[in-house]
């Protein structure tokens, strides 16, 4: 079959694929079969987890409820671009950021394949699920604080500090 790419992008992209287990791979003899894996996907399902979490965040009408747990000496209106910008720049950056989303798909996967996934009524059952993602969700939250202290150092200062001023 002709692709169109060469052998070594075909070879490296199936690899990748099979690393964060969207296939599975069987060796028969000097051929390899793929298999799309049908089993619960810790990258996909941690990604929606991300991407809806960054949706609740992102949206201004939530910045107020936001701002009350994570800093609410931080919480000023007119700062709430700056506070998008933050998301969007934390996000960018863990994307490509294995360090990051790594333990917590190794922490999924641990969850999924010790409980089969299922209970014994066959429903999806993964116990340890709500505390991974709400870790996830700390360590996410916690990064775009950093970062959103860090845009409004120059331009606040005072929002950084204990005190205020007269």
């Amino acid at each position: 079959m002709k692709l169109g790419l060469s052998e070594n992008t075909i070879s490296s992209k199936l690899q990748e694929l099979e690393r964060k287990w969207f296939i599975d791979v069987q060796k028969r003899g000097r051929r390899n079969y793929y298999r799309l894996n049908t089993m619960l996907n810790p990258f996909i399902v941690l990604s929606e987890e991300i991407h809806e979490y960054v949706q609740y965040l992102y949206a201004k009408k939530n910045y107020e409820a936001v701002m009350e747990i994570a800093s609410p000496s931080l919480y000023f209106m007119s700062e709430i671009d700056r506070f998008q910008e933050a998301v969007t720049s934390v996000i960018l950056s863990i994307v490509k950021d294995a360090d990051f989303y790594v333990p917590y798909m190794y922490r999924l996967l641990r969850d999924i394949r010790d409980n089969d996934g299922t209970d014994s009524s066959n429903v999806l059952y993964l116990p340890n699920y709500h505390s991974i993602v709400n870790d996830l969700r700390q360590d996410l939250l916690e990064r775009i604080m950093h970062q959103f202290r860090l845009m409004t150092r120059d331009i606040l200062p005072y929002y950084n500090t204990k005190s205020k001023p007269n």
